[in-house]
């Protein structure tokens, strides 16, 4: 199975917001509201992407396209290709979200990069 169920990707969503949270509880209240909206997406498109991920494992990388003259060939899957857009969106949001750090915070934005690259 490569698809999470809504309820399921809800959870595994709302875990990850929990984690990216936890990393931002002291941000200054003014920058609070932006953070929040990066940390939502920022969540989501991490679950996406495992999900994406899942499925390419399991359909592969690429799908036999026919056009009308019976040309047939080869073409990335859409499943790769939403992963290409997600994934440069996703690192664009974490870059975002690691530029609302304080200069101070430095050793927080060592957490951040830690905890994405140790992900599960």
């Amino acid at each position: 199975r490569h698809v999470f169920e809504s309820d399921e990707k809800a959870k595994l969503v709302k875990k990850e917001t929990n984690k990216l949270r936890k990393i931002y509880r002291d941000i200054d209240p003014p920058k609070k509201k932006n953070v929040e909206k990066l940390i939502d997406n920022a969540a989501w498109m991490a679950v996406s992407l495992e999900e994406l991920r899942a499925q390419i494992d399991v359909e592969g990388y690429e799908e036999t396209y026919t056009n009308g003259a019976n040309q047939t060939g080869k073409k990335d899957s859409t499943a790769v290709k939403n992963y290409n857009t997600i994934i440069k969106n996703y690192n664009a949001t974490i870059k975002l979200l690691m530029d609302q750090l304080p200069q101070t915070q430095q050793q927080t934005g060592d957490k951040l990069a830690e905890f994405l690259l140790h992900k599960k």
